[in-house]
């Protein structure tokens, strides 16, 4: 399995990483607006390129779900006040210098 850095600019290039087994950290190069929910594959990290990195899910939609031994970095996660900025389905994801707001 080979593992894979791949920076992402588009909600199209994040769903794709995000259900790509071989890509172990995904970057999100600039902010994203209108993003569906994202569920991340085990193992993976989502960080941040800069301070402005940020996903501003769709209105009605819930954020991250993490499974297994995820990583969550740098990134902005907004969400409608009724909504979950992330949920998991399991205990092993790691939270760093995250910032959640509604």
């Amino acid at each position: 399995m080979k593992m894979e850095r791949r920076q992402v600019s588009t909600i199209e290039e994040l769903q794709a990483a995000a259900t790509d087994a071989d890509v172990q950290q995904i970057v999100i190069a600039m902010p994203l607006d209108g993003v569906p929910s994202v569920r991340l594959s085990p193992g993976q990290a989502l960080t941040g390129f800069d301070a402005q990195s940020a996903l501003r899910f769709a209105a009605g939609s819930d954020g991250l779900e993490l499974s297994a031994g995820n990583r969550v970095e740098g990134l902005e996660l907004v969400t409608d006040p009724n909504k979950r900025a992330s949920s998991t389905t399991r205990a092993s994801s790691i939270w760093v210098g995250l910032s959640c707001a509604t």
